[in-house]
């Protein structure tokens, strides 16, 4: 064993201690460097998960207002027909917008019949949607309350 002086001691003590404040300088820095890291990585997936949710948005605004609807709006003909007779006919639309399940509904006894499977949409009509300005669609909703309703 080497006898060392009181200065080499308090020497090499100072060194372990630069060394020891150099190592948890660097550690501090790794540490520093890793948040950073996160918080661009949080604020990358925030921003793109609000760019998705305007994307649904906007997807969604441009299927309601632009995609046609089914034919909401009775004719005059069904219009008579649903007071002569206190029938109508109802879709139900299945499995997306391609079929729906049409019935005859008999406002008289409530009951349901003649059920069968139709496009949606016939390609030869146009859709009241597109022809009625917005601000008519109350209107329309309208008609369609009233057509329903005992005379």
């Amino acid at each position: 064993m080497r006898k060392i002086s009181a200065s080499e001691a308090a020497r090499i003590e100072a060194a372990r201690a630069e060394s020891a404040r150099l190592e948890l300088a660097r550690r501090r820095h790794e540490a520093a460097q890793r948040r950073l890291r996160a918080r661009t990585q949080n604020t990358v997936v925030a921003i793109a998960a609000c760019l998705a949710l305007v994307f649904m948005f906007v997807v969604g605004f441009f299927v309601v207002d632009f995609v046609p609807t089914a034919n909401r709006a009775p004719s005059q003909a069904s219009t008579d027909r649903f007071t002569a007779t206190r029938t109508g006919v109802v879709r139900f639309e299945e499995g997306g917008r391609h079929r729906c399940r049409q019935v005859d509904f008999n406002n008289e006894t409530g009951q349901f019949s003649n059920e069968t499977r139709v496009p949606c949409y016939a390609a030869t009509s146009a859709d009241l949607g597109s022809r009625l300005p917005k601000s008519e669609a109350g209107d329309r909703l309208d008609a369609i309350r009233d057509a329903f309703g005992k005379k």
